[in-house]
């Protein structure tokens, strides 16, 4: 459990943080996404995928004798899907030329989509073949899964997103329901219903925990089980007010348990479960802070992030650009706990020196300050904590 030392936090709030991961196609929001293999298209990472496979020949030849029984004797079977999956995938790439079609295309997405519905469920992946699997290629996996996917109608999306509701709630606007917690919940499966995430920018997903997740896989977990729980279930009205109730309370772990999945199938979403731990009046404002830097066309900082991490004494919103930037890089070699205490313990500036971030060392010094001891720095407060820090920092851009 969480605990408060001081007023540092004596849990870690998530095992490796970084400010780059991202949920959706940038394109479809307008953001601008990371460099990363996720935004590859299906052709190269086909490509990627066959290279892959031929360089590690010799396991996925000893992985199909396993699958098809022919270990060897005191050798631990491998759990069959995951194994099958893995040769499907394999076989849907291995003999493409240089032209991919778009058959070859259509068939090693199917493939690649039944490999990650497998570690969806809770079956790991990278511990099949240890040593084979990096992160770039679990991330190149999940985009293939992805490809040649329509993009939904809205109108398609919210016609069945109103199954989910009871039918007193079914004329309400999704932005008007209440409590609030149901508005969001039923943002999270419009989103799911389109094959993707919240936004960094929307309350949902600061409320499902996705600015806890430290990469784009934890991010894939995270929106596979949501999509399980949710779009596959019978009785979407009953599940509906199972979430929105748990979100309301505070009981999201419990949710997940209660519905099949248990602490170990949730070691893969880790950081959002640490998170939950908190009461969301009490949660750290560095999630915050994250969803703020993941949502890179965002200039306009959130009320506690002015308190809390400098952006009050930004003037122009390229200062605020640049602090992003700053605190984008302190995340890529620090925790979110690490930074989190160093607002808490106001050594902001300590930090910045200590992970080498591209400051000036005149000019920038006097943004990594906040305010005087007070006794809500560093959480999530309401209006009296924020008090000298209401409406917004700048002008709304014509």
């Amino acid at each position: 459990m969480a605990r408060e030392s001081g007023r540092e936090m004596d849990v870690d709030i998530v095992s490796s943080g970084t400010g780059d991961a991202t949920g959706r196609d940038a394109a479809v929001r307008n953001e601008r996404a990371p460099a990363t293999p996720i935004d590859l298209p299906a052709e190269q990472l086909i490509k990627n995928l066959r290279i892959l496979f031929h360089k590690h020949l010799d396991e996925f030849d000893r992985l199909l004798d396993r699958t098809t029984g022919l270990c060897e004797p005191g050798e631990s079977y491998y759990d069959f899907e995951v194994g099958d999956s893995l040769l499907l995938l394999r076989e849907r790439v291995w003999n493409c030329g240089s032209t991919i079609d778009d058959d070859t295309i259509k068939n090693a997405s199917k493939a690649a989509k039944k490999l990650v519905e497998c570690w969806q469920a809770g079956l790991k992946v990278k511990e099949i073949l240890p040593g084979v699997f990096q992160d770039e290629d679990i991330f190149g996996i999940y985009k293939l899964s992805l490809a040649k996917s329509p993009v939904r109608p809205f109108n398609d999306v919210q016609k069945e997103a109103v199954h989910y509701l009871k039918p007193e709630d079914q004329s309400t606007g999704i932005h008007r329901l209440q409590p609030p917690e149901k508005s969001q919940a039923l943002s999270l499966i419009s989103a799911l219903l389109q094959h993707w995430s919240p936004a960094p920018n929307e309350d949902t997903y600061l409320a499902f925990g996705y600015a806890a997740c430290s990469n784009d896989v934890e991010i894939s977990h995270l929106n596979g089980l949501y999509h399980k729980l949710l779009i596959q279930c019978v009785d979407k009205v009953e599940m509906f007010q199972a979430l929105w109730m748990a979100l309301k309370s505070n009981t999201m772990v419990s949710f997940f348990e209660q519905n099949g999945f248990h602490r170990t199938a949730l070691d893969c979403i880790s950081g959002p479960v640490r998170y939950f731990v908190f009461p969301p009046n009490k949660r750290p404002s560095v999630f915050r802070h994250i969803a703020f830097i993941r949502a890179s066309a965002l200039t306009e900082p959130p009320p506690v992030l002015r308190r809390d991490y400098g952006y009050q004494l930004c003037k122009q919103r390229e200062e605020v650009e640049k602090l992003k930037k700053i605190y984008g890089h302190i995340l890529r070699n620090r925790d979110p706990c690490a930074l989190h205490n160093s607002c808490v313990g106001r050594q902001l500036w300590q930090l910045v020196l200590e992970t080498k971030a591209p400051v000036d060392l005149q000019k920038d010094r006097r943004f990594f300050v906040n305010i005087a001891p007070h006794p809500e720095l560093g959480f999530e407060s309401g209006p009296d904590g924020l008090k000298g820090y209401e409406g917004q920092l700048f002008k709304k851009r014509m």
